[in-house]
C-alpha cells in the first residue's frame, strides 16, 4: 500500500488519500501536495477545494491559494 509511506512520514490520512488519487505514485509530486495541502488546512480551508485547486495549479501553492482567496474554497 502506497499510502503507508506517507502516513509514515507524518502525513495525515486526507492528504495522503487526496494526493494518491490526483498525482498516483509520483513521489515527488505527492509529497509537495501533501505539505501544501496541510498547510491549506491549518488556514481554515475545505479539503475539497484545496485538492481541486493544488490539481488545477500543479501543486503551485501560491496559485492554488490565490484562487481559494478570491472566494472559491472556504
Amino acid at each position: 500500500d502506497p499510502a503507508v509511506k506517507y502516513l509514515g512520514q507524518g502525513f495525515s490520512k486526507d492528504a495522503v488519500g487526496e494526493a494518491l488519487k490526483v498525482y498516483k505514485d509520483d513521489e515527488k509530486k505527492v509529497t509537495e501536495f501533501c505539505i501544501n495541502y496541510s498547510k491549506m488546512i491549518e488556514m481554515g480551508f475545505a479539503s475539497q477545494s484545496i485538492t481541486s485547486s493544488l490539481a488545477m495549479y500543479d501543486n503551485d501553492v501560491r496559485r492554488a491559494l490565490a484562487h481559494l482567496i478570491q472566494g472559491n474554497g472556504t
